[in-house]
């Protein structure tokens, strides 16, 4: 439970997440990752159920192969906590609500776990990169991949 508390800590101290009084509430979900540190999950099946789904989707595997077709030079980019960065409509964040034995919050941020949350990243991540989607960057949720097909373009 010291890790729980470590992390919600963490997310409140980065303004991700804010205590609520919230009328819904979402239960949370303790998983141990291989390397022993834990993860806190929502379970958001419930939220999920009742919500229309984003169907924007990522790129299918065949066509972001047929885009990097040619091209010698890449550049990953993870954008880690890529959610975190988006904040939420006030009238959403109580939506968002979850309880546990260390208390009732709400996130400020997008969270994971949401059903149309990987469709909102992706749209929002191609609009970032503009024109250069699917040209001289894939994005894939939250991982961006820069080609070129020499170094000189590349680094441009």
């Amino acid at each position: 439970m010291e890790d729980v508390r470590r992390h919600l800590q963490e997310l409140l101290d980065h303004g991700i997440i804010s205590e609520t009084r919230s009328p819904y509430a979402s239960p949370i979900v303790v998983v141990r990752k291989k390397s022993g540190k834990i993860r806190m999950c929502i379970d958001y099946r419930t939220f999920n159920s009742r919500t229309t789904v984003d169907l924007y989707t990522v790129p299918r595997v065949q066509d972001a192969l047929d885009c990097l077709l040619g091209s010698r030079w890449f550049l990953v980019l993870e954008l880690q906590s890529g959610y975190y960065q988006i904040p939420l409509a006030q009238e959403d964040k109580e939506k968002t609500a979850f309880i546990c034995p260390l208390g009732f919050y709400q996130f400020e941020r997008m969270p994971q776990g949401i059903s149309s949350v990987p469709a909102t990243f992706q749209r929002l991540m191609e609009k970032v990169v503009g024109d250069m989607n699917v040209t001289q960057v894939l994005v894939y949720l939250d991982d961006l991949i820069v080609f070129e097909k020499t170094l000189e373009e590349h680094e441009e």
